[in-house]
């Protein structure tokens, strides 16, 4: 997942989702979630790596539902052979933003303010 890593370092509410592997599979790493629904033609085995939650080696698939919240979670299903599907494993893939109360901040500042990055007693004058 190193290369996702890279492309998802500035973006904390990114889902990668691709569908070749031929599998469903969910996969996290710090702020990179990927999920991966492939499993529609001939399904092929699958292997938790690393940094895998979820594999499924059989027919099914994936349903991402994004709310008004900023919130997003994952389920994956099986196919089954009569037609239903089967829920195989539910995943909240992103957190609700976080609102925060703002109405006890001030709104007027000072043009300029000065400071100090010392303390005075640790500042040594000379000249």
């Amino acid at each position: 997942m190193t290369r996702l890593n890279v492309l998802a370092k500035d973006h904390d509410r990114l889902v990668f989702i691709s569908g070749h592997d031929r599998s469903l599979q969910y996969n996290e790493d710090k702020n990179t979630k990927q999920i991966i629904s492939g499993a529609g033609g001939r399904p092929t085995a699958v292997k938790l790596g690393q940094f895998g939650e979820f594999g499924y080696g059989g027919h099914g698939f994936a349903v991402l539902d994004v709310y008004k919240d900023g919130s997003s979670g994952v389920k994956f299903y099986q196919a089954k052979e009569d037609g239903t599907a089967k829920e195989l494993f539910q995943k909240e893939v992103i957190a609700p933003e976080v609102e925060y109360d703002t109405s006890g901040l001030s709104d007027t500042f000072p043009e300029t303010i000065k400071a100090s990055v010392y303390e005075e007693d640790r500042i040594e004058k000379t000249g």
